[in-house]
């Protein structure tokens, strides 16, 4: 029973950090998109 409960333990952890790393590139990519957007921004209203 105590192994069972480790093994579905270490499952659900192993599950959380794929799902945490993903996460976390999709928060890097969206920041480099956003990045972008706003550098083009900041050169419309420079050149008034």
């Amino acid at each position: 029973m105590y192994v069972q409960l480790t093994g579905d333990i270490h499952e659900e952890v192993e599950n959380h950090n794929r799902m945490l790393d993903r996460m976390g590139n999709d928060m890097d990519a969206s920041r480099g998109f956003l990045s972008g957007t706003v550098d083009k921004f900041k050169m419309v209203f420079e050149t008034k």
